[in-house]
């Protein structure tokens, strides 16, 4: 998990995918990657083909 200083930073790459990927129809590749400085991850991958990850 993300250290407590981590988490803004974590909540604003959520709300990126949540308000600007996830709604949207992507006609390019869009990639949104967060990562903790213990290795904890999450992200977005978007394309024409919906290739998603969290």
């Amino acid at each position: 998990m993300p250290d407590s200083d981590e988490l803004p930073v974590l909540l604003n790459s959520l709300n990126l995918i949540k308000n600007k990927t996830l709604n949207t129809i992507r006609e390019i590749y869009t990639e949104i990657v967060y990562k903790s400085s213990g290795g904890f991850q999450a992200g977005c991958l978007r394309s024409k083909i919906d290739n998603l990850y969290f």
